[in-house]
């Protein structure tokens, strides 16, 4: 009886044996899963934080990108607009028929960098009485000549007195002139100056109309006449592009 008593006290420290390593088994099954589980969490919420950082800072690159190239247009738009083009407004009919009234207009401020201004070109520059404002003209008389405007036609001598071209050819005069018929005018330009008219002769504001209009120390009219340095000349006009286009021809006096 004691041996089968011992023999049964045997089996049932075996069977606790079991269990207990079973639930070892059991509970470091389940400790590994978890770990492993949160190992993976881990593992995808830094992936997830990578991507969200990697989006943010491509975002950031990207803006920053349109913002340097949007910086860089308007610096060349601006060193464009201050040395090479002149963008323009032409608010009055002075040169129609060749630019009509409130045409937008383009200007080329290196025309002259080397080469002289010739005649026959329209070239912009400040008014002579307001900087703030811009006049454009076209060349007539070249330095050292003498303009002489006889009832509304224009003859050029060089500075020997001798007759150059007379009267001009001049296909962009807008109409007939009249409103100096029966005058005659006679200009000496200056070595380094220009003297400009209008195309619309009976309308324009130009070096006929400014003589007489320079006032002196004390406030009152000169008999001055007015004529545009070489200096004063801020390019010229090559085009209008609105509200029609039209590229300027050059003009033979030959």
């Amino acid at each position: 009886m004691s041996d089968l008593k011992q023999q049964e006290n045997i089996i049932d420290d075996l069977v606790d044996n079991v269990e207990d390593e079973e639930i070892e088994f059991i509970e470091y099954d389940i400790d590994e899963d978890a770990q492993m589980y949160h190992d993976d969490v881990e593992s995808l919420t830094e992936e997830a934080k990578k991507k969200q950082e990697k989006a943010e800072f491509n975002l950031k690159k990207e803006i920053m990108s349109w913002v340097w190239m949007l910086l860089i247009a308007i610096g060349i738009a601006a060193f464009i607009n201050m040395f090479v083009l002149i963008n323009a407004v032409v608010p009055t009919g002075s040169m129609e028929k060749t630019i009509p009234t409130g045409s937008r207009m383009i200007g080329l401020r290196l025309a002259y960098t080397f080469s002289e201004p010739e005649r026959g070109d329209i070239i912009i520059f400040p008014n002579p009485f307001d900087s703030e404002e811009d006049y454009v003209k076209r060349i007539i008389g070249l330095p050292g000549e003498t303009v002489v405007i006889d009832d509304c036609q224009v003859y050029i001598y060089d500075a020997k007195g001798q007759l150059k071209y007379g009267p001009l050819e001049e296909p962009y005069i807008n109409g007939t002139w009249t409103v100096d018929a029966g005058k005659t005018y006679e200009f000496h330009v200056p070595e380094g100056s220009y003297f400009v008219l209008g195309d619309n002769r009976n309308n324009s504001y130009d070096t006929i109309e400014w003589s007489g209009k320079v006032k002196n120390s004390n406030g009152e009219y000169s008999e001055d006449i007015i004529y545009i340095k070489e200096d004063q000349i801020l390019g010229q006009a090559l085009f209008t592009y609105w509200d029609s286009f039209d590229i300027f021809d050059d003009v033979s006096y030959d």
